[in-house]
């Protein structure tokens, strides 16, 4: 090992380690900031509840990306942040809830009335995605393991 490629190591290694403090933080302060806008009374409520989103999509998904060590968009950030910020709107609705009046007929009327509906689908879609993926990386760790065992001949068969 050459002394480059040894400082880039630890170079990298001191790039991991904080991501993983700054992780934690950035989705601490997107939460954070989405209460705020909750609880800021001057804001309507509908544009509130669009930010809320926004703000928690957005610092979830960077905040895992610096916590994972692979520092790639693969690794379930968004399926994270996507859930996360749909659970947040949730909850900010139930916040918003008595300030929120609107026509029932209109489209946005519609999505607040079947709201249960879009987060039980999102969160189902979370957990099933997880499913497959883990699935998938043990049949190809199951795959690798059996290619290294060499195929049994007819004379231990017997």
């Amino acid at each position: 090992m050459t002394n480059g490629s040894a400082s880039d190591n630890k170079t990298k290694n001191n790039w991991i380690v904080l991501g993983k403090i700054l992780g934690p933080i950035l989705i601490l302060l997107g939460l954070l900031i989405s209460i705020y806008i909750v609880l800021y009374d001057k804001i309507n409520p509908l544009t509130g509840l669009g930010l809320v989103g926004l703000v928690t999509f957005t610092f979830v998904l960077f905040g895992t990306y610096l916590i994972t060590e692979k520092w790639n968009f693969g690794c379930g950030e968004f399926r994270k942040a996507i859930t996360i910020s749909v659970l947040a709107v949730f909850f900010a609705t139930l916040a918003f809830g008595d300030k929120i009046v609107i026509a029932e007929n209109t489209v946005i009327g519609q999505v607040f009335t079947n709201y249960w509906a879009i987060v039980s689908t999102i969160v189902a879609f979370y957990f099933a995605a997880r499913v497959v993926d883990n699935k998938t990386q043990s049949d190809n760790a199951n795959t690798q393991n059996n290619a290294d065992v060499p195929p049994l001949t007819d004379a231990v068969k017997k």
